[in-house]
């Protein structure tokens, strides 16, 4: 007999309840509170602590032998006897009863019969595990296991991850001569593809030429290079710095006694030494592929990936204001500023913060923000902070706070003394 004390819920009033015999498993009673008559559930489980065979009756082992010969899994038996799960394979071991195999029910025939077709066809592990949803790749391994122990030859898991490719293997080869000079480096941030995959790719496409075609070689083909001054460079690309190693070293320009002196733009000092590649991806018959990752698994009747190409192709951009809710309707996304956002970057547009529009970001020799500085600079001899500031964010749209960012940009050098910025020589 065990004996419980309790507080009521409502009145606190303290009592104690008699339970009779204690049964394992779980239970449910209801009581009366003798101070408020509130009524009260109480709900108990008993669990069997494991430990010899003598905490069981034989009568008791009699009854879990049952229920293991009736099919009963150790998660049921628990459930009706309240043994834990220790005991339950124990008391399997100990009676030559097999280990319970409670997971098998999670699994139909037909996943089962996919997955070992998918083995018999070559596939990935990682390639069975995505398309036979639920199966882990433990288990897809256990039935190759099991089935090979019944006489069923089964070939080896290919271990690997399988690609989704954006770009044909053909497509990269032949886009890869189109753009001589290009670097390989470049190419591979532009297409958006995996750098691994490309290198390999090119070295069995040279492989199976004997040699004679050599894709690699001809992105890094150094005879397509121009070379520019640090101002030229800066200005065409629209970055703020030079690539390594190639910056400006401590003592100012060179020495009239240098042999590259006078090859600058305005042929005094400025040296051109530094490599610019073509600023121009060449397409020939192809198009650009939107997306850098398989973005369509959305239950709209539309992929992401073909609207995004039919508005560049209606109007050259796509808007938050203007294409939320087409967008959402289209492609089953969200409507959302955050979620519309999320899904341009991932398909590899650019924000214009000027205008709001999302674009794809083109490489031009043209900067319209530095076409404005020059345009400045040239009319008045220097662009100032003090008085070209509100001009500058006003007719530029770029922030007033990005002034010094943009004028180093351009290629322009502070006057300390003067405050102003002037083209260097």
């Amino acid at each position: 007999m065990a004996v419980i004390f309790a507080n009521c819920p409502s009145c606190l009033h303290q009592f104690s309840l008699e339970l009779g015999e204690v049964k394992p498993g779980r239970h449910r009673f209801t009581v009366l509170c003798s101070n408020c008559e509130y009524i009260i559930r109480f709900n108990y489980r008993l669990i069997m602590a494991p430990g010899s065979k003598t905490d069981l009756k034989p009568k008791e082992i009699e009854e879990v032998l049952t229920l293991i010969d009736d099919g009963k899994n150790d998660s049921e038996i628990k459930e009706m006897l309240g043994l834990s799960g220790y005991r339950l394979r124990q008391i399997r071991d100990e009676n030559n009863r097999p280990r319970s195999k409670q997971w098998d029910n999670r699994f139909r025939d037909e996943q089962k019969t996919t997955v070992i077709d998918m083995i018999r066809e070559g596939n990935t592990l990682a390639e069975i595990s995505r398309q036979v949803p639920g199966v882990s790749k433990r288990k897809i391994k256990e039935w190759r296991e099991e089935q090979i122990e019944e006489g069923n030859p089964l070939p080896e898991l290919i271990r690997g991850v399988s690609r989704r490719q954006k770009y044909s293997d053909e497509e990269l080869i032949e886009l890869a001569f189109m753009n001589p000079g290009y670097g390989f480096k470049r190419f591979v941030e532009y297409l958006g593809v995996r750098e691994n995959f490309l290198l390999d790719l090119f070295i069995e496409y040279k492989k199976f030429t004997n040699g004679e075609e050599d894709p690699l070689a001809a992105l890094q083909d150094p005879s397509f290079l121009t070379l520019v001054t640090e101002s030229e460079y800066k200005k065409i690309t629209g970055k703020s710095r030079v690539p390594r190693g190639l910056g400006r070293a401590g003592g100012g320009r060179p020495s009239k006694a240098s042999e590259k002196f006078g090859t600058g733009r305005r042929k005094i000092g400025d040296n051109r030494g530094i490599p610019l590649p073509p600023q121009e991806f060449k397409w020939g018959p192809y198009q650009r592929k939107w997306g850098t990752k398989r973005i369509h698994d959305l239950e709209g009747p539309m992929t992401i990936d073909s609207w995004i190409e039919e508005k560049m192709i209606q109007k050259g951009y796509v808007r938050f204001s203007e294409d939320a809710e087409d967008f959402s309707k289209r492609c089953g996304a969200g409507s959302s500023a955050g979620i519309f956002r999320k899904w341009m970057k991932r398909a590899g547009l650019t924000l214009d913060n000027r205008y709001g529009y999302w674009i794809v970001e083109e490489r031009s020799e043209s900067n319209p923000i530095i076409d404005w500085i020059i345009q400045r600079v040239n009319l008045n001899g220097y662009i100032s902070r003090q008085t070209d500031l509100y001009d500058f964010a006003e007719q530029t749209g770029a922030g007033k706070t990005k002034f010094n960012k943009w004028m180093n940009k351009a290629g322009l050098t502070f006057d300390k003394n003067l405050g102003r910025w002037y083209l260097k020589d």
